[in-house]
């Protein structure tokens, strides 16, 4: 029922990313991390912030969580032309590799 997500508004998230296949490349929760063996003891695994459509991540991502209400939960899955496409991410993402991101909208504001 909280505030919906819009583009210039900055959102607080927590997040988890796998492949397809449901090997996860990344997560803002700790437990998350250590299930999917990518945990790092040097990271601090907080909630990310960012202004939605405005800090430059994933178009996928930003088209995924346009106009949900603050307190939501949801299972974003997209081609790889909304994510990395043909240039991938590091060695944890190949290039032309869907996407699928959990995702829990914390606040809007």
């Amino acid at each position: 029922n909280g505030p919906k997500v819009e583009a210039g508004k900055t959102v607080q998230v927590n997040y988890t990313g796998r492949l397809l296949d449901g090997t996860m490349f990344d997560s803002s929760v700790e437990a998350d991390a250590k299930e999917g063996c990518i945990y790092n003891p040097q990271r601090q695994y907080v909630p990310m912030s960012y202004k939605v459509g405005v800090d430059g991540l994933i178009r996928g991502w930003d088209e995924g969580v346009m106009g949900q209400p603050e307190g939501t939960k949801l299972t974003l899955v997209f081609p790889s032309a909304l994510g990395y496409a043909e240039r991938g991410a590091g060695e944890l993402i190949p290039p032309f590799s869907p996407l699928t991101f959990d995702i829990e909208i914390l606040s809007v504001k």
